[in-house]
């Protein structure tokens, strides 16, 4: 029906106008609960204590301060998104063997559950479980005595 009133070339130019200030609502309407559901998804990320250098220092507790762990290096690429906008970020940790497992495990989550809601929805699971074996296997790698392997620093 708005079609028929938009473009038929009989119709008066106010229906055409109203058509369009229809279509200008819905699209600005679109628009504002996308925008909410970022502000949303961004607020719960901060209540939920994050990723990145939060998930760091939220894993790392006083019983390991004293520790004299050697440290492991090693990157991880998160994925953020929602909708038709997705994030890709590469982080470096350095940590203690124990911490960085803890976070390697919160980065997987991340992007098990932020990941899935952008356009990667296929891949972005099989991306980052691949990942987290790869850096799993690099971060025994390094505990044994080896040194980091980082092919992704450039």
């Amino acid at each position: 029906m708005l079609a028929r009133v938009l473009f038929a070339p009989d119709a008066p130019l106010s229906d055409k106008l109203l058509g369009v200030a229809i279509l200008v609502v819905f699209a600005g309407c679109f628009f504002l609960v996308g925008w909410v559901i970022l502000k949303l998804l961004r607020f719960s990320k901060k209540v939920a204590g994050g990723v990145g250098t939060d998930a760091t220092v939220t894993s790392m507790g006083p019983k390991r301060e004293g520790s004299d762990q050697h440290h492991v290096v090693f990157t991880f690429t998160t994925y953020t998104g929602f909708g038709v906008w997705l994030v890709q970020s590469t982080q470096r940790y350095e940590l203690p063997y124990d911490v960085a497992n803890d976070v390697l495990k919160k980065l997987l989550r991340h992007n098990c559950t932020w990941g899935l809601l952008g356009p990667g929805l296929v891949f972005v699971p099989f991306l980052s479980v691949a990942e987290y074996s790869r850096r799993r296997k690099e971060i025994d790698r390094q505990r044994q005595g080896f040194e980091p392997i980082m092919k992704s620093d450039r």
